[in-house]
Parts: C-alpha cells; sequence; structure tokens
C-alpha cells in the first residue's frame, strides 16, 4: 500500500513538473490588444494577438446598441469563426447592459450575457471565451476600501448576483485600467478586482486589461502616457498576483512610438518575464 501511494505522488509530482516552463517559473502570457496606426508585428517580443469583439461589430449597421436588444446572432457566428482561425481567445466587450442597480433589470442582463457567451461556444466549442469588465464589476472607490467595510461588502454582494455569468466563461478579464496618479490607490484598486475574480473563477485563468494610459474619464490627465515606472509598477503586479496581461489601447488615431516609455518598460519586462507563444 506504501509503495502504491509512493508511486502515485510521484506520477502526480512529475504531471505537475510537466506543466511548468522549463525554468521552473509559471508561464505568463501577454497579449496584444493595442490599437495603434502602424504597429509593427508584435509577436517577435513574445506579445499573443487576442481577438475582442465590440458593440458595433455584433449589431446590426453599426448602430449604438440599446439596453434591452441582443446583438445579431449572423455577427456573432462570423466572429466567432474567425476568432477561431486567428487566436482561439476570444473577449466580448459588452458593457451597456446593467449590471448594477434594479434587481430585475440586472438579473435580464445575465440572462443576456449567458445567451451571447452561448452563441460564440456553439459556433465555436475550442474556443476560450470571457467578458471583458464583467466580472467582477469594476468599482475603485468601493474596493479599496477595507474587506470588512459596508462599502467592500457591498460591492461583493453585486459581484455575487453576476457570478452565474462565470459558469460560462473560460477566462475572466478583470479590467483595471489607471483612473489617478496615485500608485498606492492604483495597486489596492488592482489586487482587489483580481482577488474578486478569483473568489468565483473556480481556478480559471484570470487575464488583466492594462491600459498605459489614463483613463478618458480623468478631465485633467485622461489619455495621457503613465509614467514608465508607473506603468512597470502595474506589470509587475498583474504578474504577482493575475495570470496574464491583456495590454490594450482604444485609438487607432495614435501612431506607433517605437521610443515610447511605456513600451521600452514592457520590451523588458517581456524579456524577464519569456511569456508563452
Amino acid at each position: 500500500m506504501k509503495t502504491f501511494l509512493l508511486l502515485a505522488a510521484l506520477a502526480l509530482l512529475s504531471i505537475g513538473l510537466q506543466g511548468q516552463p522549463s525554468n521552473g517559473k509559471r508561464q505568463f502570457p501577454v497579449f496584444d490588444a493595442a490599437g495603434f496606426s502602424q504597429k509593427p508585428d508584435l509577436t517577435v517580443y513574445g506579445l499573443r494577438p487576442i481577438t475582442v469583439v465590440y458593440p458595433n461589430f455584433m449589431w446590426e449597421g453599426n448602430k449604438v446598441p440599446d439596453a434591452k436588444s441582443l446583438p445579431d446572432r449572423s455577427r456573432v457566428i462570423a466572429f466567432g469563426q474567425l476568432a477561431n482561425q486567428t487566436s482561439h481567445i476570444l473577449v466580448i466587450d459588452i458593457e451597456h447592459w446593467p449590471l448594477t442597480g434594479d434587481p430585475t433589470t440586472v438579473a435580464a442582463s445575465v440572462k443576456k450575457y449567458q445567451t451571447v457567451i452561448g452563441w460564440y461556444k456553439t459556433t465555436a466549442p475550442e474556443l476560450k471565451i470571457g467578458f471583458y469588465g464583467v466580472t467582477p464589476i469594476r468599482n475603485y472607490w468601493d474596493s479599496i476600501e477595507g474587506k470588512d467595510s459596508p462599502r467592500y461588502l457591498a460591492w461583493q454582494k453585486q459581484n455575487d448576483t453576476v457570478a452565474s455569468i462565470t459558469h460560462f466563461e473560460d477566462l475572466l478579464f478583470p479590467s483595471i485600467y489607471t483612473f489617478y496618479e496615485d500608485r498606492q490607490g492604483w495597486q489596492k484598486y488592482a489586487i482587489a478586482q483580481i482577488q474578486e475574480a478569483r473568489r468565483y473563477a473556480g481556478g480559471k485563468p484570470v487575464y488583466v486589461f492594462l491600459w498605459p494610459q489614463y483613463h478618458g474619464s480623468n478631465k485633467k490627465i485622461g489619455n495621457t502616457f503613465l509614467p514608465g515606472d508607473y506603468w512597470r509598477m502595474e506589470l509587475e503586479t498583474a504578474r504577482e498576483y493575475a495570470d496574464g496581461i491583456v495590454i490594450w489601447c482604444c485609438s487607432t488615431r495614435q501612431t506607433w512610438d517605437d521610443n515610447a516609455p511605456w513600451w521600452l518598460v514592457t520590451k523588458t519586462f517581456l524579456r524577464e518575464v519569456k511569456p508563452t507563444q
């Protein structure tokens, strides 16, 4: 019996070791979802392609969708097939369905999210799919409160109402964009978002969305690029607490700058983590 247990333990250890990179460190993929014009091929640096599908591609006529309608199923099928031929990972970006407030409205939104991801999975069952910024609900001010505070607990309760969406997701994509110059505040908020995602992810990978600019909602500094050391801290925080990073930038009107501080920092980071291809 002892011999059997020893052999079983050795077999499990062997499986575990086979699942680790040769350098003994966990794999840490970094994905490219940046929308710069004249962007070069970044796969040579270890960045992996990822498909993000936006509402204007899913709703007929590129119309701004309302809070009640479902997207065009034929478009969903088309983009599911496309993603399956390229990155094999799909991020669905639908942000206009309410996830807080009236319980009946929230329940309807949850049902719509489940319906849409079901359509994609029927189209391409092998696709790995998740929603951008849905689970958990992004909340800066409540998430930086103490974990026993009423505001933090209320935020967790809101997340509990949408947690069933994660049953359909293969990957979770929390949004941890930068709103303010307060670096300690950002780190506290980012860690809370990741930990909250893990609370109901059931062991599924958690890949965070990072943006090398301040969020556009900040009227003073919105859309300006982060200082290099601030961006480096964000990359390191994500490396410590998450399973991977999706680097996003929204505007193709911005021309790629190979000497931008954020990119120089990113290249150094990529050399260190050696993300999987």
